[in-house]
């Protein structure tokens, strides 16, 4: 068979990428990791990374249960600013 070569590796063999791309005319992929949503939590490091990502999400949640301050009244205003006045 004469095939053009930039055609033939995706004629020859799909890869998972390829799979994914084509999922309704292709098998669905088999992948080796669990597929339940309760194996993900267990696979978390406490790497300094997701530390870090963890403390400033805890820091935002503690300052919108304060209320915001320093933020709400910059955002009330700016937002009258732009108000269209009443009739």
């Amino acid at each position: 068979m004469n095939r053009p070569k930039a055609v033939g590796p995706l004629i020859v063999e799909v890869s998972d990428e390829q799979a994914f791309l084509a999922w309704s005319l292709l098998p669905p992929v088999g992948y080796a990791a669990d597929p339940s949503f309760a194996a993900h939590p267990s696979a978390i490091e406490p790497t300094p990374a997701f530390l870090l990502e963890l403390g400033l999400f805890a820091a935002a949640g503690l300052r919108v249960r304060d209320g915001c301050p320093g933020v709400r009244e910059p955002l009330i205003a700016l937002v009258e600013r732009f108000r269209p006045p009443d009739e």
